[in-house]
């Protein structure tokens, strides 16, 4: 038994709490003890989302090359696809970036021009 203030609480007190009492208002205490027990055993266990494509490719190509050898493993290569997949997007976004700045470039060029 713990005391809280001048209560006396159970550690692990198997009354349901308001949210709960939608759905085992009708349990008893020992149903609730053996759903309680169970309860591990009914979750869905979920896959690990992993790192996005960027940063295994960032991992990969800047940080493994100063880590220790012995630690390298937790920098693995990425798959190929997955390293085709950011080049291809950097340099996407690389030539939309040059396109840009000529098309900004190109505009002022005329008003340079003007002057004489």
């Amino acid at each position: 038994r713990q005391t809280y203030r001048d209560a006396v609480a159970l550690p692990y007190d198997l009354k349901p709490t308001k949210q709960s009492k939608r759905v085992s208002k009708d349990w008893s205490a020992e149903e609730r003890a053996r759903q309680v027990k169970n309860l591990y055993n009914d979750l869905n266990i979920l896959e690990a989302p992993g790192l996005s494509d960027i940063k295994q490719h960032e991992l990969w190509n800047t940080v493994s090359k100063s880590v220790p050898e012995e630690y390298r493993y937790q920098h693995p290569k990425p798959p190929q696809e997955v390293i085709d997949r950011v080049t291809k997007k950097n340099q996407k976004e690389g030539k939309e970036k040059r396109a840009a700045k000529k098309a900004k470039k190109e505009k002022k060029m005329p008003e340079e021009m003007d002057i004489t």
